[in-house]
């Protein structure tokens, strides 16, 4: 064997490249004699395309620019020609004739005005010393800098410099000439351009510019974790319980922030903020801190309550930021394990359960702790795309249920085809046949909390398992045609379980309750976790002045048809409005109480001394001892106040 060894190639061209023309001469040659047809390209330092050609039979071309070169500097002369080495050379971009000054270098002083890491920071103030080159070929004589930039972030406070004189080809460095602040709110990241502009005898003009990149913070909200060394240690918050919240806040910005101060705050009536902002100190660029407040979910929480957290973050400079979160107070109350490959029920599961305000979490892997959740939907898929239940995994699923949760799974294979797991006896299912591509109509069997349901099936079908129950489960569904079981119920005492050969996401909604949200309804009523009527309210404010209004939002879950409130100390005292809007008067600790119904079921909430009024302050110059009469809406128009 051999090998064709790329030959190198000669070129001949100028050295230099004159602003103002725009053209190029080049020949190429090779071993052998001109080079026909090789490439040759000019562009600038940063890679803009200036010109590019081809060379004819005698190795020659002629390289014409779109407009003349006008920036002075070093352009690239880049040649390849097929089966030889690529030849490159830098050249210089130079005037014709005179001086001509341009920025060579800069470098960043901050070390009284900043953090003395000769970067651009938010917030400093910088002094900024400034090479310039005569890059012409005569003397620049009387040179004077000036600086300027439309950007917004830097305010020049001394942005002139005398250079003097510059030879030809000198770099002339003078150190601190400039002076500049830099904006608290600039970008991490933000490129600043600099103009500059030297002027010489003669009256000459020579412009020229640079770049500098600013660096600042950027705070954001990271982990979040509970810690309840105080409560049962199941590294949540339940009702009744005072934890630990520890909140980390990352700083993914390439500059430090200084004296972080972090606020939490919620609006939810059921839970309390102890330790309501705290101090993080200074968190460097690319870096995170953790702090840690004191909450308590009273004992009233329903259980699932999803509660939402605001935290506000400050920090020197006028730093501000926000984020938001969300905790669920007790066992969260559905995990969607999607282990199906095709992802067909996970999503059509967890939209339901988002109607209902239901609080669920899907993953695609086993979590550390499935106790943290009061029930578990498993999704497996159908053959081919499906999972295999491993024997590991099986044993998870069953030590949970054992220690008394709730377990869904739906899979075409894993009944009868799969290897069994120790998970798959608890469901109290006889698997009867490999089945085929034979679901169809799916009933709803009579004495189940499935009867009345009756779904066609259009998702994937395929060797779908016949199941039957094993007293005392029992089947939900059964196919129609031909008759065997796909979904059994089994209620074992201390745990539940629901077995399906189908997949959820393949039923047809069709007319109620034959509908995949109302049928999640029922599983997860069967599982004890279906909220009905839960009464839930939340107030705009909850410590007010005398005469301040507060706005009342209804938070609560169910098909409601009316709402009964009472406040005591309030004006109104009762309202049937959804959302009121009430006046206090009197200073105190005051009860709120809202009443809900469906047309059948009512239930209630009262949050006691849950409003605290205090006395407004005295406003100098007022009279006392007079009647007015208040004629400013919204609230009490001409009505009486006694003023002393």
């Amino acid at each position: 064997p051999w090998t064709l060894q790329p030959a190198n190639m000669t070129v001949t061209h100028d050295d230099q490249l004159f602003l103002g023309l725009n053209t190029f001469t080049t020949t190429v040659t090779g071993p052998n004699g001109p080079l026909d047809n090789a490439m040759v390209c000019i562009t600038n330092s940063d890679q803009t395309i200036y010109a590019v050609g081809y060379t004819d039979a005698s190795g020659y071309v002629e390289l014409v620019f779109d407009e003349p070169v006008q920036t002075p500097g070093d352009a690239v002369l880049t040649v390849s020609a097929h089966n030889h080495l690529p030849y490159q050379a830098d050249i210089a971009v130079i005037p014709q004739d005179g001086p001509y000054v341009i920025k060579e270098e800069f470098t960043i002083n901050d070390q009284a005005g900043g953090n003395d890491d000769g970067l651009m920071d938010y917030g400093e103030s910088i002094m900024l010393s400034l090479a310039m080159k005569n890059v012409g070929i005569s003397q620049a004589t009387n040179v004077t800098v000036a600086l300027s930039t439309i950007s917004p972030y830097i305010t020049f406070t001394d942005n002139t410099g005398d250079f003097g004189t510059i030879d030809p080809d000198e770099v002339l460095w003078v150190n601190d000439a400039f002076a500049f602040d830099v904006d608290p709110e600039i970008p991490d990241g933000q490129f600043v351009i600099i103009d500059v502009e030297a002027t010489g005898d003669d009256d000459a003009i020579w412009n020229s510019s640079f770049t500098i990149q600013g660096h600042a913070p950027l705070l954001e909200l990271g982990e979040i974790t509970v810690n309840d060394p105080s409560g049962n240690g199941n590294g949540k918050l339940d009702p009744g319980e005072t934890a630990n919240l520890i909140v980390t806040l990352e700083n993914n910005g390439s500059s430090d922030a200084f004296e972080v101060l972090g606020e939490l705050t919620t609006t939810d009536p059921f839970v309390t903020i102890s330790t309501g902002q705290i101090s993080y100190g200074d968190i460097n660029g690319t870096s995170t801190a953790t702090g840690t407040f004191s909450v308590n979910a009273a004992s009233g929480t329903p259980a699932g309550h999803m509660v939402e957290f605001i935290m506000d973050i400050s920090a020197d400079l006028g730093l501000t930021g926000s984020g938001m979160f969300d905790l669920v107070v007790g066992q969260i109350p559905v995990l969607l394990l999607d282990l199906d490959p095709n992802n067909s029920s996970a999503s059509a599961m967890e939209a339901s359960l988002q109607n209902m305000d239901i609080a669920c979490e899907m993953m695609t892997s086993f979590p550390d702790d499935l106790n943290l959740y009061s029930s578990v939907f498993v999704f497996l898929g159908i053959y081919s795309s499906n999972h295999v239940l491993s024997s590991a995994e099986g044993t998870t699923l069953a030590a949970y249920l054992n220690n008394g949760g709730n377990l869904y799974m739906e899979g075409g294979d894993t009944w009868y085809y799969d290897n069994a797991t120790s998970v798959h006896s608890m469901f109290n299912i006889n698997a009867t046949s490999d089945g085929s591509s034979d679901v169809g109509t799916l009933i709803g069997q009579t004495g189940s909390f499935a009867e009345g349901m009756n779904f066609n099936y259009s998702g994937e079908n395929n060797y779908i398992d016949h199941i039957e129950a094993v007293n005392p489960a029992y089947n939900l569904f059964e196919n129609q045609t031909p008759s065997y079981g796909a979904c059994v119920a089994y209620d074992a005492g201390d745990y539940k379980t629901i077995g399906a050969s189908f997949e959820f996401g393949g039923l047809d909604d069709g007319t109620s309750p034959s509908t995949k949200e109302e049928l999640m309804l029922a599983y997860v009523d069967f599982f004890g976790m279906n909220p009905g009527m839960q009464a839930l309210f939340a107030a705009s404010e909850t410590g007010i002045c005398t005469s301040d209004a507060i706005e009342f939002s209804d938070m609560s879950t169910g098909s409601i048809t009316e709402w009964s409130w009472t406040f005591e100390g309030g004006y109104p005292e009762t309202s049937t409005e959804q959302n009121p809007m009430v006046v206090y008067f009197n200073e105190g600790a005051f009860d709120v109480t809202l009443e809900i119904t469906d047309g059948t079921e009512t239930t209630s909430l009262t949050l006691e001394e849950y409003i605290i009024v205090s006395a407004e302050p005295e406003q100098p110059g007022m009279p006392t001892g007079e009647t007015m009469i208040c004629t400013n809406p919204p609230y009490l128009a001409d009505t009486e106040y006694e003023i002393t």
